[in-house]
């Protein structure tokens, strides 16, 4: 570019408003001078033309290649400029499926057909068939689906009853690596084990009620004791032996442990019965509610929900704590949601309490 073309390029970069002597006929001086260099390149060497065609094409090769094989490939480049990695892309392992636990005989301990060690469970959920979402089971309770299956036995266990199955609630058995499914039926309290049904303990069915049926009585019962039980565990609390109540002054409606279980052995007007297997003693047992009588009979246990009975001291469902206090002094376990007291050698009575009050009184077994 000679000094001319270089003086004219000048006063184009300056404000042409600033000076008067910027006319319209420099303006025309200008546009001609440049369509003269424009020919005069044109008419130049074109061998340079292609030479700078062609280095082009040749740095454009370069810088692709350099971008594809650059690091930044792999990174993401954010509003404000700055270069961040991208994830690694990573194929998700196949998710293996729940394995059934299968018989190879109906009969004996079911413990000695597990395919999974009790001792190892992780962890427990439960998968209702109908809609629902997948429930983790606490930690403070998953105790009772391995303490039942390894005392389960399937000669006195077995059940003989229909269930369709499509309401089934899957016990999954979560091991380090692998996850066991059992099928449960809330209703009858049975276990799908292969082809045939096997009744569950009592445990079991107050923990499934409680989960499943939580409008029912027994879904009451359930998490009332299992706070209470958690109380126990956690807290260093000893039972004060001191000092004995009368046995007669925890008699409900006049009757003792012993005259109601008699009573309700031989009374078939309850509402419900659920069968269940008993390992301990080692033989069928039934969980009954008695709707009117506002009765449950649950193993070794009788809990009464209704304030239409009471004790001889008149303590019933519906009193507040301060009141029970008032009348029979201390208790000799005292817990947030249980007052219990020792009649002979052991705690008999039990008050189950919730926002300050008797939620239900418990007569257990001598």
């Amino acid at each position: 570019m000679n000094r001319k073309t270089e003086e004219l390029y000048r006063q184009l970069q300056e404000d042409p408003f600033r000076k008067r002597t910027f006319t319209a006929a420099k303006m025309d001086e200008i546009l001609r001078l440049a369509r003269e260099q424009e020919i005069a390149s044109k008419r130049g060497k074109p061998s340079r033309k292609l030479w700078v065609i062609s280095a082009a094409s040749i740095a454009f090769v370069i810088l692709v290649i350099l971008f594809v094989q650059h690091p930044w490939r792999d990174k993401d480049v954010g509003d404000g400029g700055e270069i961040t990695a991208k994830p690694p892309v990573t194929t998700p392992e196949p998710v293996k499926p729940d394995i059934s636990v299968e018989l190879s005989r109906e009969t004996g301990e079911l413990r000695d057909q597990l395919p999974f060690d009790t001792e190892k469970i992780e962890s427990i959920s439960l998968l209702p068939g109908s809609s629902g979402q997948e429930i983790t089971v606490p930690a403070d309770r998953v105790y009772v689906f391995p303490q039942n299956l390894y005392n389960e036995n399937l000669s006195l266990a077995k059940a003989d009853v229909q269930v369709s199955g499509d309401q089934d609630v899957l016990i999954r058995i979560h091991m380090a690596d692998a996850v066991y499914a059992i099928p449960y039926d809330v209703d009858s309290n049975t276990y799908k084990l292969g082809n045939a049904r096997f009744y569950a303990d009592d445990q079991v069915m107050l923990l499934m009620h409680g989960l499943f049926r939580p409008e029912s009585a027994l879904a009451l019962v359930d998490r009332i004791m299992a706070q209470a039980s958690k109380e126990m565990n956690e807290n260093d609390t000893n039972i004060d032996e001191s000092f004995l109540y009368e046995r007669e002054r925890f008699d409900i409606a006049g009757k003792d442990y012993n005259a109601w279980a008699d009573i309700t052995a031989n009374d078939d007007s309850y509402s419900y019965s659920i069968p269940y297997y008993d390992f301990v003693a080692e033989k069928m047992g039934s969980v009954r509610e008695f709707t009117d009588k506002g009765l449950i009979v649950l193993q070794g246990n009788l809990v009464f929900l209704k304030d239409t009975v009471g004790t001889t001291d008149g303590i019933k469902v519906g009193m507040t704590k301060d009141q029970v206090m008032t009348i029979l002094g201390k208790p000799n376990l005292k817990l947030n949601t249980r007052w219990s007291y020792k009649l002979g050698d052991y705690l008999k009575f039990h008050l189950y309490l919730e926002n300050d009050q008797v939620v239900f009184m418990s007569l257990t077994m001598p």
